[in-house]
């Protein structure tokens, strides 16, 4: 991205656009132009003036883009190794140290195989945008409600029923 380096903004102009990111991302981490500032050599005037700036906004986004997208790198190839080991230990069993000292390989436990299969289920369902779980309704006071107001609407129309003003008294304890 190229960044405005004119006459119109002599404080822009003294610094590279490898400054001007330095000192976005500063700020990403610090969140203090003072600290920003110290870090930098930049004067915290200069920086908020900066700050206010559409180029500042625009470096903000593509840092916090770049950052995502190597987060979510990392946390794919978390996951996949994470699955490939999980998928080890369901076929071969897992290694327990025997009273022998001996390793001996042990078959999942039927709770840590249950547990294991319906975490990867809910995850699936999620990433499909399916229901992890279906709860049902009670619909008797929905269908008590309903066939109320049926009755209502069939004995009488809101014009014909009669509107009765009340008012609220405070009780008095004797």
């Amino acid at each position: 991205m190229q960044l405005p380096v004119k006459k119109e903004n002599q404080k822009l102009f003294h610094f590279s656009e490898e400054k001007r990111r330095e000192c976005v991302i500063s700020y990403l981490v610090h969140k203090s132009l003072k600290k920003v500032g110290e870090l930098t050599g930049v004067n915290r005037h200069t920086l908020a003036e900066w700050k206010d700036q559409p180029w500042w906004r625009d470096i903000e986004a593509e840092i916090v883009t770049e950052h995502a997208a190597k987060f979510d790198q990392r946390l794919s190839k978390l996951l996949e190794t994470s699955i490939e080991k999980l998928q080890e230990r369901i076929e071969e069993g897992e290694l327990k140290l025997a009273k022998d000292g001996q390793q001996v390989s042990t078959p999942i436990s039927a709770k840590d195989l249950a547990y294991i299969t319906k975490t990867i289920f809910d995850t699936r369902q999620v990433l499909r945008n399916l229901p992890t779980s279906i709860q049902k309704r009670d619909d008797t006071l929905l269908n008590i409600l309903a066939e109320k107001l049926r009755k209502v609407a069939l004995t009488a129309s809101i014009e014909e029923t009669e509107i009765i003003d009340i008012e609220a008294i405070e009780e008095t304890g004797q």
